[in-house]
């Protein structure tokens, strides 16, 4: 009763012993880079005081718009205050030069920036801004993007149906513009237009297929890796695919030093589901940190992280008080067991010392029964001896019989063979004799149902080089065997290269069972006396008898070592 406590202790570990390897690969991956976030900073401190040395010896605006452009790309998501500051002055640079193109830039740098931070009010004021300027191709399909994000954030904010019509329209405007518009962007819009279920599965098959073709270092990467997170999370289609994908992106994040990566909260969720609580922890910080960062921006899911994440650790905690009292249990239990086997092993001593007097008392009656049981035995030997030689005389017959059976089967199945291959020549020649006389080719059908001597013959030693294969195969020692029967004298050599020759092959077909010389004959395409001859020239040349030539050369055993049983 003691030992069914056991499974149920082990048992409390559940999901905790269960986190699918992949997960815990995408964990480690989010934690290796939090811990780089140091490393990523002062590379990306490098890259913006090189874009401000260069902007300051800039000797154009032209120049200098450039790099507050890649500034301000480059700020987004690290330092608000900043990105404002450097689109602010590519506002007054365009205004200066009279370019339109340039503020048309700077509104869709600010839409974004405030779409990013979630001030809708100055998003949309951007946005506003750029309607009435003349836009480039490409100009318009940031513009739509940029719009598609602002009527998302608002349906969010004001906790309305999302996506909006107002979004999924935009997303159609991108789709109207054709191929100019580039692949990602394209999918991008599709995500938005998509309102069944099973058509955004498959939207998830292309984005995965777009971001296997890009490099991490794509501008698009970070967002359609996003995309395909939080869609399998909405459809809940494949929780690794929404891991990985989420790793991505925040990977991608972080390495690009953005302080707002809030899809951390749902990989943190995740972690807290499968009990890895040092990792949700690990999260939890990085989520505060971002928090702390940008304090105007306020973020709900983070309390109920914290939450959560408290709570985890309460339910682990009383996990293992109750595992530890189900331990301490057990451990009773088994002292309790340990004492009442200690004083049954004493019994089981005493009665053991009692039980083998009486059994030395019946082993002497036994040794008496035992002299007239083995009397029995030797009677019993001898018995089994005679069955023994019985058994092995019957074994005998039965491997002849299996023998013969074995060869009957191979060379039925050889004969099938032949029959076949002779049929389909038979066929091939009368199908070549009907084209013959359907072209009316009288003297070429009338050539070709000739006999010829040296195609007969071909066709001969075709059929013995087949039976000296087959029969070689299941005797492959006949002829040091046949050779035995013959005096020393008397021996037959073969020529190079000849496997039997004819005198062999008549006494292959009499070990086979044939013995009539006329059926022996027919077989190997010969004279009747021919085949009579030979037999009498060979039983001439035996050891022994020559009367009894043909049944010792029947009893010539089959090599079993190299018998192979036949195709099935």
């Amino acid at each position: 009763m003691a030992l069914g406590f056991l499974p149920l202790m082990l048992g409390s570990c559940g999901r905790e012993c269960s986190t699918p390897p992949e997960i815990l690969s995408c964990f480690e991956r989010i934690v290796e880079v939090l811990d780089s976030t140091t490393q990523y900073r002062n590379l990306f401190d490098l890259k913006m005081a090189d874009y401000k040395r260069k902007a300051s010896e800039a000797t154009s605006d032209e120049a200098r718009f450039y790099y507050y452009k890649l500034i301000t790309d480059d700020y987004y998501e690290f330092d608000k205050d900043s990105a404002e500051y450097y689109i602010a002055r590519n506002l007054a640079l365009a205004e200066k030069n009279n370019k339109p193109e340039w503020m048309v830039d700077s509104y869709l740098q600010a839409a974004h920036l405030y779409n990013k931070i979630g001030s809708l009010e100055q998003a949309k004021d951007a946005l506003d801004a750029i309607l009435p300027l003349n836009k480039t191709t490409e100009q318009h399909m940031q513009y739509y993007l940029h719009s598609i994000d602002y009527w998302s954030n608002r349906a969010i904010f004001l906790n309305l149906p999302n996506p909006d019509p107002m979004s999924q329209r935009y997303a159609d405007s991108i789709l109207q513009m054709g191929n100019i518009v580039p692949r990602p962007l394209q999918l991008h819009a599709k995500v938005w237009l998509e309102d069944d279920d099973h058509r955004k599965v498959e939207v998830i098959k292309e984005l995965k297929q777009a971001i296997d073709r890009m490099p991490s270092t794509d501008p698009w990467y970070s967002k359609l890796c996003e995309e395909v997170g939080l869609l399998s999370h909405i459809l809940h289609t494949s929780e690794k695919d929404e891991v990985e994908y989420l790793t991505r992106h925040i990977v991608t994040s972080v390495q690009n030093v953005s302080r707002s990566t809030p899809q951390l909260a749902y990989v943190e969720q995740i972690a807290i589901r499968y009990g890895e609580l040092d990792f949700a922890n690990r999260f939890l910080t990085a989520l505060v940190k971002m928090q702390m960062d940008f304090p105007d921006k306020l973020r709900a899911p983070l309390y109920a992280s914290v939450f959560e994440v408290n709570d985890a650790v309460q339910q682990r905690i009383e996990s293992e008080a109750k595992r530890n009292f189900a331990l301490a249990v057990v451990a009773l239990l088994m002292a309790v067991i340990t004492a009442v086997l200690l004083g049954f092993l004493i019994y089981a001593l005493r009665r053991r010392a009692r039980l083998q007097h009486l059994l030395k008392e019946k082993n002497d009656l036994l040794e008496q029964q035992s002299a007239e049981l083995r009397q029995e035995q030797a009677m019993l030997k001898q018995l089994n001896d005679a069955l023994q030689q019985t058994g092995e005389a019957l074994k005998y017959e039965s491997d002849s019989l299996q023998e013969a059976n074995y060869v009957k089967e191979e060379y039925i199945g050889q004969m099938f063979a032949m029959c076949s291959e002779y049929l389909q020549k038979i066929e091939n020649v009368k199908r070549d004799i009907n084209r013959k006389l359907t072209a009316r080719q009288y003297d070429l059908a009338l050539k070709a149902t000739k006999i010829k001597s040296d195609d007969d013959m071909k066709e001969l030693h075709e059929l013995w080089s087949r039976f000296d294969d087959v029969f070689l195969t299941l005797f492959p020692d006949f002829v040091e065997r046949f050779n035995e029967l013959l005096r020393p004298d008397e021996h037959i050599v073969l020529r190079p290269g000849e496997k039997l020759n004819t005198d062999l092959r008549i006494y292959a077909l009499v070990r086979l069972g044939i013995n009539n010389s006329v059926k022996i004959a027919k077989i190997l395409g010969l004279s009747t006396q021919s085949v009579y001859n030979a037999r009498q020239k060979m039983r001439a040349r035996a050891t022994e008898s020559e009367v009894d030539f043909p049944a010792r050369v029947r009893q010539l055993a089959m090599d079993r070592s190299s018998r192979k049983e036949p195709e099935q």
